[in-house]
């Protein structure tokens, strides 16, 4: 026992920390807690493990953590929006490869929730073709499979409304679990890189898209889902490229007094560089058809986004970015997303320092859909990535 600590003191002491607990557990506050909180930490261990089992394998980790300030300026009365929020995340990232196994995990979290966002098992069936199985991020587009859960690696603070993940207001599913195929063809010094997804994706309910659960996937209500993504490539490994893509999705919508909704997205991306300017931009076209089970509803809805960004002295960035959709308030499926935004504007800057660390300054003019709630935000962020 250590010295100045008597034998009853000890003993209030550990009835002290005995009643806390209890009424914790009363609460349900720690259970619910670590109810959700497990299955990443497990998968943490397993992954703070894993080097040590293979130690042959080609293991990488990687922490993005940042800080946002946010402030918003024209909101109307009575808007459900706070006029200043502060936001914090951490993201975690982890690859491993042994042979021809692969390994990609990765987890977010932020004041509210802890999640695996992406749990990738890999085989590679030939040199750059790997079949994927787990939960990974679907191929439609370019930003959300060029830029994850880490803002640090995208210039801006913010993504394009289109782009936006499926369980933060997003329309479009986002995350699946199931397989995915991803390979390269040599086309002499070009390339054409290739994606194909099939699983299990969302369902639809009063607060937006919610992904299929991890760890009880297939046994909601939540619909198929399949992409697929192709590229090309002058260079075979570098930055610029230019793609299509497909996909279709049925989302389970039983909670909101319909079927589902039929979901089919096509369109057209590119990712350009030249000197120390780079452009950065996308086209979707979103056909909705909501069953009921007297009549069936369809609309069509189309949206876009250019993003152009000029480097100079190595350190500085100057961006900004324009969105827009046609036909979004025909759309009924889209009430669902008070937070999707038609229409966007803005201009940034960004300066890199030491260590990895990203500021980055960011004003926009914001044009939300179903809220109606047009407003200017002025956000400051800082992040980085240590490995």
């Amino acid at each position: 026992m250590p010295d100045g600590i008597a034998a009853n003191d000890l003993e209030v002491l550990q009835l002290s920390v005995s009643e806390q607990a209890r009424m914790w557990r009363k609460s349900g506050w720690l259970r619910r807690y670590w109810s959700g909180c497990k299955p990443v930490v497990l998968i943490m261990c397993l992954l703070a493990t894993a080097p040590a089992v293979y130690a042959d394998a080609g293991d990488e980790f990687m922490l993005f953590p940042q800080v946002g300030i946010t402030h918003r300026m024209g909101l109307s009365p009575g808007s459900a929006l706070d006029s200043n929020t502060v936001d914090t995340a951490l993201s975690l990232f982890y690859t491993a490869d042994y042979g021809q196994l692969r390994l990609l995990a990765e987890a977010a979290a932020n004041e509210e929730s802890l999640e695996v966002e992406r749990l990738q098992f890999g085989w590679l069936i030939r040199p750059e073709t790997t079949l994927w199985l787990g939960r990974f991020h679907s191929p439609l587009g370019y930003w959300q499979n060029q830029y994850h859960h880490g803002d640090y690696l995208q210039t801006s603070i913010s993504r394009p409304g289109i782009a936006a993940f499926d369980h933060k207001g997003g329309p479009l599913p986002t995350h699946l679990i199931g397989l995915l195929l991803e390979g390269q063809q040599a086309l002499g010094e070009a390339g054409l890189r290739y994606s194909v997804a099939i699983g299990s994706g969302t369902e639809l309910n009063a607060e937006g898209l919610a992904p299929d659960p991890l760890f009880r996937p297939f046994k909601s209500q939540h619909g198929f889902a399949g992409a697929v993504r192709v590229s090309y490539h002058p260079n075979a490994y570098g930055p610029n490229e230019v793609g299509l893509f497909a996909g279709r999705n049925r989302i389970p919508a039983a909670d909101l007094g319909f079927d589902a909704v039929e979901q089919r997205v096509s369109g057209a991306f590119f990712n350009w560089q030249s000197g120390g300017t780079r452009f950065i931009g996308a086209v979707f076209r979103v056909r909705n058809t909501l069953n009921h089970k007297a009549a069936s509803v369809t609309a069509l809805f189309s949206n876009g986004y250019l993003q152009v960004e000029r480097q100079w002295a190595g350190e500085w960035a100057l961006y900004g970015r324009l969105e827009g959709s046609s036909g979004a308030h025909d759309d009924p499926y889209l009430n669902y997303f008070s937070r999707f935004v038609e229409k966007k504007s803005l201009m940034g800057l960004r300066y890199d320092f030491s260590l990895h660390q990203a500021l980055k300054l960011e004003l926009a003019n914001i044009h939300p859909g179903a809220s109606g709630d047009r407003y200017q935000m002025l956000s400051l962020q800082w992040s980085m990535v240590y490995q």
